[in-house]
């Protein structure tokens, strides 16, 4: 009895958490708990852990999104993103928001330009972090000079074919946008670049389709039968304990007289 009572109350701790989390999220999209959590295990993968989810899932709702459809959609995007760099998808959201917030571009278009960030990865030594927090600084000049998120990054790979990385490159980018004034040939001018070098960078970023979906794969493919099986642990006790939870006193009750009978 002890043991099956302190079963019960391991379950149900956990997916109290866990509930509790998606209904505070739930109550910003007029979503119940009920409603979250089967949306969180629709969504959860090997690649996109079940608290991966739940803080994704955060995060875009407080940046604004209010379609559940379309918060699970630019999850996975951000989800990908995340597996094809190595890091988590609530972490790739935190990072990249103040940038898509930069060029105007609606979260849910995020899975149209997650090629481009991993293009970037790959191809520089640049912090994303830091991209993200440069161009968050200088959207007003970026949007006088009409440039876009890919023609960015080309900037930023060309200044690492020039032999300037990591943060000497956004520091370079940063100090020639804002000597601008708005001017984009002038910006080019000052980094040593032309116009139809970053066009040639940019047509190389967008001919890129489909390389996050290969860098994912290729990570993917480091989880073993233990990583499948304590994945779907995660998703069956979760379930298990949110099914519990109206049993979780009880759980309490047969933990403590458990040596007494």
């Amino acid at each position: 009895m002890t043991a099956a009572g302190g079963a019960i109350v391991l379950l149900t701790d956990s997916a109290k958490k866990t509930n509790a989390a998606l209904g505070v999220t739930g109550l910003q999209l007029g979503k119940t708990s009920d409603e979250m959590r089967d949306l969180a295990l629709e969504t959860t993968n090997i690649t996109f852990p079940l608290d991966d989810v739940v803080d994704t899932f955060d995060l875009l709702t407080r940046a604004g999104m209010r379609s559940t459809e379309e918060i699970v959609a630019t999850s996975n995007a951000f989800s990908d993103l995340g597996t094809a760099l190595g890091y988590p998808a609530s972490e790739m959201a935190d990072t990249l928001i103040p940038a898509f917030n930069a060029f105007d571009i609606p979260l849910k278009d995020a899975s149209d330009y997650v090629d481009t960030f991993t293009h970037l990865v790959r191809n520089t030594t640049v912090d994303l972090s830091d991209y993200a927090n440069m161009v968050n600084y200088l959207a007003p000049q970026l949007d006088t000079m009409n440039l876009s998120v890919e023609e960015s990054v080309a900037v930023m790979e060309a200044l690492a074919d020039k032999g300037i990385q990591g943060g000497a490159a956004t520091r370079e980018f940063r100090k020639a946008a804002t000597q601008a004034e708005g001017d984009v040939s002038a910006f080019y001018a000052a980094l040593g670049l032309t116009a139809d070098e970053v066009a040639t960078y940019t047509a190389e970023i967008k001919s890129a389709d489909g390389i996050t979906q290969e860098f994912a794969e290729a990570q993917e493919a480091q989880f073993g039968m233990v990583d499948h099986l304590k994945q779907a642990w995660d998703e069956w006790s979760f379930a298990i304990g949110s099914a519990l939870e109206p049993l979780d006193g009880v759980g309490a009750v047969m933990t403590a007289l458990g040596p007494i009978i």
